[in-house]
């Protein structure tokens, strides 16, 4: 039996300007990953210890340490949601088009997925999702 995963606003790109759909599925969990990683720490007054903003390594001196202490960082927001069992964060920076590539291998009660989103300065976008 598949888990439910709840019902939320789509953040696909993929509609038409001004239109907006439903997620629900891996879709959404996929969604809600994708705001945990980029609100701010915070910034919610009822959830003062919901969230990282991904856009926040961007301003930092870039190294291979800050990148893997970053990983695992993110793995650990991540994984408190409780539809998420484990969560393995990789994180590459390109020096050339200064953007943040982010890949995060999610187990849940019905198998693995994968998210990976495109992170600028300004903007965090998703590349691949359920």
């Amino acid at each position: 039996m598949a888990t439910d995963y709840g019902q939320g606003v789509n953040l696909s790109t993929d509609l038409p300007s001004g239109r907006w759909s439903y997620a629900t599925g891996l879709r959404n969990l996929s969604n809600a990953v994708y705001r945990r990683v980029s609100t701010p720490r915070g910034s919610l007054a009822r959830h003062p210890d919901y969230g990282l903003d991904i856009r926040d390594l961007l301003g930092e001196s870039i190294t291979a340490l800050a990148l893997r202490t970053a990983e695992q960082q993110f793995a650990r927001e991540v994984e408190k949601d409780e539809r998420i069992e484990r969560c393995v964060c990789t994180f590459m920076f390109s020096t050339i088009t200064s953007v943040l590539t982010a890949r995060f291998d999610l187990s849940t009660a019905d198998g693995p997925f994968s998210l990976v989103l495109a992170v600028s300065e300004i903007t965090v976008a998703i590349v691949e999702s359920p």
